[in-house]
């Protein structure tokens, strides 16, 4: 989980980085130096080691000055991070995954199972019992995750594995018939205190424009069969730049789920 939200940063790193690049391009040439002798301030101009005094005529030619020390100073705090981010990166990357080892091994997997049972029998036994699953493409069920789902996507994994470890009793792509379609929505959730029904659809492709239309004619049809975002539909969205993060996982199921 933390590598993901570790990539997340990354990115959100670089673009500062390079937004910052671009911002103190635009500022003159030079560093400020200031030093204090006593009660006064003096102001001087840098560049290439050459100094010279900024009178105090000139003080918004040093305020600019001082702008770009501040963002240079920025700079070097957000390269600096960035670099700590690859080398965990770096080094996660050559470790295999520990979950997915252990999940590859089905002794454990069964054992582990019982641990993260739901606390009601009834919405167990919902969970567990056979339904009817999407057929659509089951060769892109590549994930497999703690539950015993095979998901399409890491980010659908995240969920899943997050549900799982609250206890939370859910169904992965489980039909639900509604006027003159059938839809298998990401994850079916029941309330574990009130057994109310929730259905979560993660939409991975956003800055995909065919597929973003896509999405919001599916949200259209969820509400005209008086299934509502935020009501009993929670819905999240990712774009190639902007990932699901567990974090964002983790909020939602707290609000929604756990009391």
């Amino acid at each position: 989980m933390l590598y993901h939200d570790l990539l997340e940063r990354k990115k959100y790193l670089l673009k500062e980085i390079q937004n910052l690049k671009h911002r103190l391009a635009s500022y003159p040439a030079g560093e400020l130096i200031c030093t204090k002798n006593r009660k006064y301030v003096t102001c001087m101009r840098s560049v290439n080691g050459v100094y010279s005094y900024i009178p105090k005529k000139d003080f918004e030619f040093a305020k600019t000055l001082g702008e770009k020390k501040l963002f240079s100073a920025s700079l070097e705090d957000l390269q600096r991070e960035l670099r700590a981010v690859d080398a965990f990166l770096n080094c996660y990357q050559s470790e295999p995954s520990k979950v997915e080892q252990l999940l590859s091994q089905p002794c454990y997997q069964k054992v582990i199972n019982l641990s993260f049972q739901s606390a009601s029998e009834d919405l167990e036994q919902w969970s567990r019992i056979s339904y009817e699953t999407n057929p659509s493409h089951q060769e892109n069920l590549r994930h497999s995750c703690l539950s015993g789902h095979m998901v399409r996507s890491k980010s659908e994994a995240l969920i899943d594995q997050t549900l799982f470890m609250h206890k939370i009793p859910f169904r992965y792509e489980c039909a639900l018939p509604l006027k003159d379609v059938t839809f298998y929505p990401d994850f079916t959730i029941r309330q574990p205190q009130s057994g109310k029904y929730f259905y979560w659809e993660h939409f991975g492709l956003m800055d995909s424009p065919a597929y973003s239309q896509q999405a919001f004619q599916k949200l259209n049809i969820y509400c005209q069969n008086g299934i509502i975002p935020t009501i009993n539909l929670i819905t999240t969205y990712e774009t190639k730049d902007h990932p699901l993060t567990t974090q964002t996982i983790e909020n939602i199921i707290q609000e929604y789920f756990v009391f």
